[in-house]
């Protein structure tokens, strides 16, 4: 497994999704494919259902499950 990290403004858009952070870290698998993404500090994740904000907001990319920490708000449709 190894990691990346971003800094300074980070944005990553995948698919109908923006994600937009101060930092992001993407870790990936044995195999070098993403495993998961979190993003750090003020973070925000916007796509056509709603938008969260959270200081850390984590993606784990194989199921797409996310989940959001510490002042978390959201508007999200749950479906």
């Amino acid at each position: 497994s190894k990691s990346v990290a971003a800094a300074g403004g980070v944005t990553v858009h995948y698919q109908d999704t923006v994600a937009s952070s101060p930092k992001a870290l993407l870790a990936t698998g044995p195999d070098g494919k993403a495993e998961k993404i979190t993003f750090l500090g003020g973070s925000r994740l916007k796509n056509k259902d709603g938008d969260v904000n959270a200081d850390k907001i984590t993606i784990m990319i194989a199921n797409g499950n996310m989940i959001a920490e510490k002042n978390v708000v959201t508007n999200n449709v749950v479906k």
